[in-house]
């Protein structure tokens, strides 16, 4: 007992020097057992002292400690809350920017039809495709979020300046133009409320502070964001490429709740960019509906101008107007009555020039 008692009073401590990336796979591997670090030494040098040689064979594989140095810098993140903090800062300002978006384009309607009175079809179909154009933006990280504002008000002002000096009607490229610039004021001043929500998250969290590595105010807004996305992608690239790696290294009480704030994002992100994909084909969609939309309505038009006689007048010109497709005047409803009158009476082989009684049209 005497002999036992001595060897335990004389246990002595060792210092070993490892390698970040290879302390934390071990560690993790060590967890999933039940281990400790020091029992694992331990196990080494009893199996070395009592064998005389290294009791494991000595190989290499460099792919293997490119993917455990990723998974370390994933855990890093996530321990340090900076995922957390990185990842809410991005969903906050791709959020608002969508919320600023919509409100940018109710407003420049608003301010178009207060500016020039009831909207012409031809600038509605302008409003139309701006809010098709958004759907297909991509906010898929935290720099798209803060450089899309800019580029997208100055497409819009290019586009605008190109409708107006295209289109045949000078008052509706005017419109239209107008329409454009108001829409792009509007989102030049969401620039600011999106750059408010990543430097705030900065002055916040210390966690990101340190991935600068340098003091916040050296950086523009873009370069926040880039870092940002940095520290996200470093995070779910792991979780998505190297799962079980980055679950093992939370493996003990609290790490899978750790874990789930990673694993619903990846979640997230994935399901956005298959909708973001299919941008496209929404937009497609959209637009035949609209087109079918028209040729119901147009020939709904027809057959009231056709039941009336062919005269247009307020009561049957009247019923199609909440057609959302055409938001127009009455003054421009009866115009454009008047025009389908005309085209029906050449195709009944009557004289344009005539009324729908047979007499000279005054007008």
């Amino acid at each position: 007992m005497k002999g036992i008692k001595d060897t335990q009073s004389t246990i002595q401590n060792v210092n070993i020097k490892l390698d970040p990336v290879v302390k934390g796979s071990a560690e993790g591997v060590l967890s999933g057992m039940g281990l400790s670090m020091s029992a694992y030494v331990g196990m080494c040098l009893r199996q070395l002292a009592q064998d005389r040689r290294v009791p494991f064979a000595q190989t290499v594989d460099p792919d293997f400690w490119v993917a455990e140095a990723k998974v370390n810098a994933a855990k890093a993140h996530i321990d340090s809350g900076a995922f957390d903090a990185a990842f809410g800062a991005y969903d906050k300002a791709a959020s608002e920017l969508q919320d600023l978006l919509r409100r940018a384009s109710a407003e420049a309607i608003s301010k178009t039809v207060a500016e020039f009175g009831p909207m012409r079809y031809e600038v509605l179909a302008a409003a139309q495709l701006i809010s098709d154009h958004e759907d297909g933006l991509d906010l898929s990280s935290a720099g798209k979020v803060a450089r899309i504002a800019k580029e997208y008000a100055r497409e819009l002002r290019r586009g605008g300046e190109a409708i107006q000096g295209t289109n045949a009607d000078e008052a509706v490229g005017r419109m239209q133009r107008f329409l454009y610039d108001v829409y792009a004021d509007g989102i030049e001043a969401s620039c600011d409320k999106v750059g408010d929500i990543i430097d705030s998250a900065f002055d916040a969290n210390t966690c990101l502070r340190d991935v600068l590595n340098r003091d916040p105010s050296e950086f523009t807004i873009e370069e926040k964001a880039d870092a940002i996305d940095d520290v996200i992608s470093t995070v779910l690239d792991v979780a998505e490429e190297h799962t079980s790696n980055l679950s093992m290294r939370f493996v003990g009480s609290g790490g899978q709740t750790a874990l789930k704030s990673v694993f619903d994002a990846l979640k997230w992100m994935r399901e956005y960019r298959e909708w973001l994909s299919k941008s496209g084909e929404r937009v497609r969609q959209r637009k035949e509906e609209r087109e079918r939309s028209d040729e119901r309505h147009h020939q709904h038009f027809v057959d009231l101008i056709r039941a009336n006689g062919g005269t247009p007048d307020i009561q049957n010109v009247t019923q199609v107007m909440s057609q959302p497709e055409r938001i127009m005047s009455h003054e421009e409803w009866i115009e454009q009555a008047k025009t389908a009158a005309e085209v029906m009476r050449i195709l009944n082989g009557e004289d344009a020039g005539e009324g729908p009684d047979g007499n000279e049209d005054e007008n």
